[in-house]
């Protein structure tokens, strides 16, 4: 996976060599009591991972392709395209998962179906993000399903590739809010683990609110509950980072409710920017 950008974003941000192999080995070596917290290291580091370098692997396949000749493009299937998104959809939802349900299943299907429960965000019988993410994922199949997909100005590529970006954040969805959940109830290991899953992509947008506040205090393990609001602000104030907003993620309770998506281009003195630069400002 060495190269993929998420997971390069996920090192950087870290400053680690390894990511999912080592703090999983480290849960296990831990106690004796670590087995289900490893189980779910594994599933919302890992797993989570490798299916989104399925997807980027087969976006730069695809990309390659493109920008190939006709003699290199002859020996492209675009059945690789169709097959990552297959395999990704397998590895999100497991082969004994109920549709809509929380309680079968193992993988992050189920824990996206939880989380949904828990913060308000089911429709028509299914977690908003399940329902968002499996769609993007056969649209992605759709798009690969052209005769001409991949080809030299198909566009293939940059379609592709902006659907990845949405399915990424619909992926981060039950991971931030399952750190919301853990922080509530103050279990750390699993606020660590959440937190490791969740939020090194902020450190590419904004380096500051990750290295200076929720890498020491959520990562590193200084949390104390009596900053949950202290900590649910800045996790909101980050939200725009991972391409989220306050109703992506709901809430269970008055505080974990009180959020307000930010105004990305906020006047500065009668100057209206066009681009994001809150964090210069």
């Amino acid at each position: 996976m060495f190269g993929d950008p998420i997971f390069t974003f996920y090192l950087y941000g870290l400053t680690i060599s390894s990511y999912a192999h080592h703090e999983v080995n480290g849960i296990l070596l831990s106690d004796e009591t670590g087995d289900a917290l490893a189980t779910e290291a594994l599933i919302s580091l890992a797993i989570w991972m490798y299916a989104i370098h399925l997807l980027q692997n087969s976006v730069a396949v695809c990309k390659e392709k493109e920008q190939s000749d006709m003699s290199a493009r002859s020996l492209f299937n675009n059945d690789l395209g169709k097959h990552a998104a297959d395999e990704a959809a397998a590895l999100w939802i497991g082969s004994d998962q109920v549709a809509g349900s929380s309680e079968d299943g193992i993988l992050l299907y189920r824990l996206a179906e939880e989380m949904a429960e828990r913060f308000g965000t089911k429709s028509n019988g299914q977690a908003k993000s399940n329902s968002a993410l499996l769609g993007m994922l056969r649209s992605k199949n759709s798009i690969m399903s052209f005769h001409n997909s991949c080809f030299p100005g198909s566009q293939t590529y940059r379609q592709v590739r902006v659907l990845l970006d949405k399915i990424v954040v619909q992926m981060t969805i039950p991971l931030i809010q399952s750190l919301i959940y853990y922080l509530s109830i103050n279990d750390s290991r699993r606020i660590r683990v959440y937190a490791m899953a969740a939020l090194p992509r902020v450190a590419s947008c904004n380096k500051n609110a990750f290295d200076q506040f929720l890498k020491p205090t959520l990562i590193d393990g200084t949390y104390e509950s009596s900053t949950f609001p202290e900590v649910m602000k800045a996790l909101q104030d980050v939200y725009y980072c991972l391409g989220i907003t306050c109703s992506d993620i709901g809430g269970f309770d008055k505080e974990t409710r009180k959020c307000i998506d930010p105004v990305i281009n906020a006047p500065l003195a009668g100057y209206i920017p066009l681009t994001d630069v809150r964090e210069v400002s």
